[in-house]
């Protein structure tokens, strides 16, 4: 590796451990932190399970009126992955 390679992992390096003595002088906000992240990725996959698990709208009616026959299951499992994705697309924003 270069000087300049040198000095930038260097620098990392100190950079790294100053923020592993912040965390470890005062860890409360970090685990706050950490605990949000958690909250929100376990909200986002029920979410995500609720909608690729067949309870759409499509379903409830099919509930309501089973009478009828569904005629798209591709465009159906389309739907589902579709919102699914935007989901996750929003949780990474």
């Amino acid at each position: 590796m270069n000087d300049r390679g040198n000095k930038i992992m260097a620098r990392l390096q100190t950079q790294m451990a100053m923020q592993d003595a912040r965390i470890r002088s005062d860890p409360l906000p970090y685990l706050q932190e950490a605990h949000r992240m958690v909250s929100e990725a376990h909200a986002l996959l029920g979410e995500l399970e609720w909608i690729l698990g067949g309870h759409t709208t499509f379903d409830l009616i099919m509930e309501i009126a089973p009478i009828m026959e569904p005629i798209d299951f591709n465009g159906e499992a389309l739907l589902r992955i579709s919102e699914a994705r935007k989901m996750i697309r929003e949780f990474q924003a």
